[in-house]
């Protein structure tokens, strides 16, 4: 099996340990279309350490390569390329990256800030403010109260309706007690 022409050019230019150099020249020896390959870049080589590349290469060469070239250039600018093949000046990155911070910065702020600070500054602010709350039965109203934090006075208006009967004499509990009681 040839080697690749990586390694023939690594091996004109000297650039293989001593093992890898005997064996490509036991290969060379034994498979004529490497050594024409090896012989080509010998050439080559040569050419170019000689500097004499008048000889090597003709003026009409150089202008087809030339025209080669700018025709490559031109095929290459009429191709539409992705949006993310584009370069893009410093001053549009910068912009986007300081829009992304402040915005990142706003809604950090508006997401993450304590809600009832601004509940209790509301309330501090206004001592005298009375609010009304109605309830339906006594869960709804434990829970208004355990999630309320800033309150200082809490009046309980019974209804006047023949509808509130007394079924038993009032009882004095303890808060913690009432979830475990049975009365209800």
């Amino acid at each position: 099996m040839c080697p690749e022409r990586e390694l023939l050019s690594a091996y004109v230019d000297g650039e293989l340990s001593k093992e890898e150099t005997q064996a490509v020249a036991a290969h060379l020896k034994g498979c004529p279309p490497c050594a024409r390959v090896v012989s080509r870049y010998q050439k080559v080589r040569g050419q170019l350490m000689d500097e004499t590349l008048d000889e090597f290469f003709q003026e009409s060469d150089i202008e087809s390569i030339k025209h080669r070239i700018a025709i490559e250039l031109e095929r290459y600018r009429r191709t539409r390329h992705p949006f993310w093949h584009r370069k893009v000046g410093i001053r549009w990155v910068a912009a986007v990256a300081s829009f992304a911070f402040i915005l990142g910065g706003f809604f950090s702020y508006v997401l993450l800030r304590p809600k009832s600070l601004t509940t209790m500054s509301f309330l501090e602010s206004h001592p005298s403010l009375n609010v009304t709350i109605n309830v339906k039965n006594m869960k709804q109203l434990l829970d208004i109260l355990n999630s309320q934090q800033g309150i200082r006075e809490i009046t309980i208006q019974l209804p006047e309706s023949p509808q509130f009967e007394f079924r038993s004499e009032p009882v004095f509990i303890r808060a913690s007690e009432y979830n475990r009681s049975t009365f209800r």
